[in-house]
């Protein structure tokens, strides 16, 4: 090196460590947004094809059903197509819930009350399981499982199993409470009179 290189060298300022130190955080904070952005991006697309092709009809024909299909509702139930299920001619009502979700305990007794006055009459089947404890609370009977069959409809009519679902002669079906937000458990009950009237005509 010749001596004014050397003196060249030597008068440029030299960045203390502090400096060093807020260069590389900044420089690596840059990096990592830089990366960030294009990951959400790519997530983003990502969930938007997904959505897009979920909402096209006409695209993924041979993709597996997500539950039944809704043609109409009545109050806040859904109803589908299929055939009324029967338990010895009778259309069968079904409540499945747990024992300490909040909304299956206020909703519990206006159903199980308004099913028993309908069993007892004859007119329908009714079970109210308690998925946590296997139990059908409609019977004197304690039961420690949920049968294999029962299961089968929650998952046609339940596809992300949340509770409480109800499933009304295996036409009408809802997930969750409908007038809970109200605190009115008077329209709870009319309309499941009116969806169990509806499966008797």
């Amino acid at each position: 090196m010749t001596e004014n290189n050397q003196m060249e060298s030597n008068n440029q300022p030299k960045m203390s460590s502090k400096a060093n130190f807020f260069f590389g955080f900044f420089v690596g904070l840059a990096i990592f947004s830089v990366v960030g952005f294009f990951t959400v991006t790519l997530m983003l697309k990502k969930s938007n094809t997904e959505t897009n092709t979920n909402n096209n009809p006409d695209q993924n024909t041979n993709q597996q059903s997500t539950g039944p299909k809704v043609i109409g509702s009545i109050g806040t139930f859904s109803k589908t197509d299929g055939e009324i299920c029967k338990q010895d001619g009778k259309p069968i009502i079904r409540l499945f819930s747990t024992s300490t979700c909040p909304h299956c305990i206020w909703i519990k007794d206006t159903f199980d009350k308004v099913a028993k006055e309908y069993v007892n009459k004859g007119k329908i089947k009714a079970y109210h399981w308690v998925m946590d404890q296997g139990d059908d609370i409609l019977t004197t009977a304690k039961e420690s499982q949920v049968p294999d069959s029962e299961m089968q409809v929650l998952a046609k009519f339940d596809v992300d199993g949340y509770v409480p679902a109800f499933v009304f002669g295996c036409q009408y079906f809802r997930i969750g409470t409908g007038y809970e937000s109200q605190n009115d458990l008077k329209k709870e009950e009319a309309e499941f009179r009116k969806i169990i009237d509806e499966l008797l005509k």
